[in-house]
Parts: structure tokens; C-alpha cells; sequence
């Protein structure tokens, strides 16, 4: 995850992307994140269901299994690379 340029990498398994763009959220840890704070994450987990309805991860061009994930917080963007391993 990209957010105000900062870098933050984890690690999940999921059965989907679009699952595990969810579990990659409820398992995100905001402790050290600066502008991002608990509310704000379930915030972004209460959005999630409908902004992955209207915007799935979009595949990258020329790549295989790497998908692209953005959401708006009020305090800015979240860009989220996903790389589907298995």
C-alpha cells in the first residue's frame, strides 16, 4: 500500500482478489501510519463491499496475476498493488 508517501507491505491469503483486498483491510495496522487511524480504516472496510462492486482491482497490462486497487480517504489516496501468488 502507497498512502501519503509512505510504503506499507503485508502478506495475506484469500480465495479472490476482491477478498482479499477485504482481508488485507480488516488485517491493516494503522499503529504506524501516519494520518491513518482506526476510524478511518472502518471507514474504508465499510466502503469496501460497494467501492469493489463499482471498481475492481484492475489487472496490470503486460503482467501476469498484479492487480491495481485506489480508494479516497478524506487525508488522501490509498494505492494498493496486489500480486496474486498462488
Amino acid at each position: 500500500m502507497e498512502f501519503r508517501g509512505g510504503t506499507y507491505i503485508s502478506q495475506h491469503s484469500a480465495g479472490t482478489i476482491n477478498e482479499a483486498v477485504k482481508t488485507w483491510a480488516y488485517n491493516l495496522d494503522t499503529r504506524n501510519i501516519q494520518y491513518l487511524n482506526n476510524k478511518t480504516k472502518q471507514q474504508l472496510i465499510k466502503d469496501l463491499p460497494q467501492q469493489l462492486k463499482e471498481f475492481s482491482p484492475t489487472p496490470i497490462d503486460n503482467l501476469k496475476n498484479i492487480f491495481f486497487f485506489s480508494y479516497q480517504f478524506k487525508t488522501g489516496y490509498v494505492n494498493i498493488n496486489i500480486v496474486k501468488t498462488a
